[in-house]
Parts: structure tokens; sequence; C-alpha cells
């Protein structure tokens, strides 16, 4: 998935070998490990009707529940950062207790990952001209794209243009950033203390590569393993709080999108 910043803006920093099942396997168990513990004001009956619907085989059993929530006054905006998340949090922690099945937790994981491109396509951005543009990474031999695309989610809200790489060689990636100036932030996704030392080695090719000083942002399950991923990968904040990241990155949210939701 690749998209925006699709014009050209002037940024707005201020001066101041495993199996594929194995893999998987990983993939699932960050799932259970991505939140820590239930978030306040969760609806249980809205969480076991998502849970239901994505482990459903009938495509509309999702839309139904999403149209329910909606008009329990339930936002897209919370489905998107909570329900979702809990869902997916609630799948792998069944799978590591054995009480769910590991094609019905991967299948319903991919169909929570579709929900949410679902939603987000439904709501059609706005990225002013000084909107703030940020790359969010996932690169290779990551599989937690969930959690990049959530994020993604709630950049676009608070109005930065973002280009999302999922599951990207990171050659590609240093190659996008470093011949474009339209970034002023990247937000790395990651889920396994395993790759720190190959994280560390992308950290220090992209600033390589740009002569901005782009700040690098490590976020993600990575966060909850007790490592001091910062000083591991050599990014200069480690953080999942979107608010936090673009306040560390020195970036505002757009005076457009301010304005819009005073009103």
């Amino acid at each position: 998935m690749t998209d925006g910043p699709e014009t050209m803006r002037q940024g707005q920093r201020s001066e101041t070998g495993l199996s594929v099942e194995s893999l998987a396997s990983e993939a699932l168990k960050s799932l259970a490990v991505s939140r820590g513990g239930r978030a306040r004001n969760v609806s249980e009956r809205h969480v076991q009707a998502l849970r239901r619907a994505v482990l459903d085989v009938d495509f509309d059993a999702r839309r139904t529940v999403v149209e329910t929530l909606r008009k329990e006054n339930v936002s897209s905006e919370e489905i998107i950062d909570t329900y979702i998340p809990e869902v997916a949090r609630l799948l792998g922690d069944e799978w590591c207790r054995d009480q769910t099945s590991f094609a019905d937790v991967t299948i319903g994981s991919a169909r929570l990952q579709g929900l949410l491109r679902e939603i987000l396509e439904d709501e059609s951005p706005v990225h002013p001209l000084d909107a703030a543009g940020v790359a969010v990474v996932v690169v290779s031999d990551e599989y937690h794209t969930l959690g990049a695309l959530v994020l993604t989610a709630q950049l676009r809200r608070l109005g930065v243009s973002v280009r999302v790489l999922l599951d990207t060689d990171p050659d590609d990636v240093l190659r996008m950033i470093g011949r474009d100036d339209r970034y002023d932030a990247v937000m790395i996704s990651a889920s396994h203390v395993e790759n720190l030392g190959q994280l560390a080695q992308f950290v220090e090719r992209l600033r390589s590569k740009n002569t901005r000083n782009i700040p690098i942002v490590i976020g993600g399950p990575v966060l909850g393993t007790g490592r001091d991923v910062k000083a591991a990968t050599g990014a200069d904040f480690a953080t999942s709080d979107v608010v936090e990241a673009l306040r560390l990155c020195q970036l505002r949210i757009s005076p457009h999108v301010a304005s819009a939701k005073a009103g």
C-alpha cells in the first residue's frame, strides 16, 4: 500500500531463516502483546460482536457490525483506534492459549485489516499544502501491518499526509526517501527484538541518504519487550503514541484541520 503525499509542499518542521508457519506464528504472538491490556471504556458486547463477524465467512456480517456500532454512536475513530486493535489482541491472546485455531486467527486478522482499509477508504483525507509529510514503514520480515494502518489512520485524522510502505525492502525505502523532500519524519513499526540489529542498520543508512536530519521514530509491539529500543536502533525517538511522536518530531497539526475541528 503506497499513497500520499501527493503534492509538493514546504516541510513544516521547526528549526528548533524461519518457516512461513513460524513467521506467521510470531506475528500472531505480537498481536497478543501489542496492547498492555484492555482499553478503558470498551464495550465487551461490541468486541465480541466484531470478533464473531471477522470469523464469519459472510462478508456482510462485518458490515452489519460496523453499521450497528455507528448506530450506537461508536465513531469510526473508536472503531479504528480501539475496537479493531482490541479484537486483534484478543485473537492473538486466544491463539496463544490454544483457544482459537491458527487458521481462524490468521483469517480473522486479515479480515480486520481489510475492514480497517475499507473504513479508511470511506473517509477521504484532505491534506492541505502545509501539511506535515510522514513515511510509515514496516520493513520486510515484519508481519504486523495492522498496527501501521491504525497509525496511518490516526495521522491522517490529524491532517498529516502519509505514505505507507508495508513489507518493503529497506533499499527501496532508502531510495524513495533519499530522493524525496516531502517527508518531515519516518515512523517505523516493529514487533520483534530479533530485528533490532536490522533496524539499526536501516536507521544508519537512512541518515546517510538524507541531508535534512529527518527524525526517525520506532514504535509498535517491540516497545513492550523491555529493550531500550531507541538505544538499540539509534532512532531519534521510540514511542507508539501518535501525538507524542508528532510532538517529538516538532510537527504540528495543520491549522486547516485545527479550525475544522473547532468548527
